[in-house]
């Protein structure tokens, strides 16, 4: 059929925080469960977070504090064409639930509230 992607191709997805003690490295767990195939693109503010390791595009980034949050992962976002945005921690939360409309204003999925 035209319009649908094939069966092996993957769909890109982010995870952010995804360093252990937050729910990130739940998400990337349940992902790799799921029957659906997703290409992970993973992120975390700690250069020793265990889940930059578990996923198929690792990258170190700013706080959620930091101004230039949102740019860096949207940036991230455009570059593996990302489909749906998983935040990982409560301080990323908040940050993504007030830009939300940047966010979906580039075609990324959000899945909060």
């Amino acid at each position: 059929m035209q319009g649908r992607k094939p069966m092996s191709q993957k769909i890109a997805v982010m995870v952010t925080g995804i360093g252990g003690g937050g729910h990130g490295e739940q998400i990337i767990k349940a992902l790799r469960l799921a029957d659906t195939k997703y290409e992970i693109v993973g992120c975390d503010m700690s250069p020793v977070s265990k889940g930059l390791a578990e996923v198929e595009h690792p990258y170190l980034v700013p706080p959620a504090s930091d101004p230039d949050y949102i740019t860096c992962i949207l940036a991230l976002c455009n570059k593996h064409k990302v489909k749906a945005l998983f935040h990982g921690s409560e301080p990323e939360l908040k940050v993504m639930s007030r830009d939300r409309e940047a966010i979906e204003g580039n075609g990324i999925f959000l899945p909060i509230n």
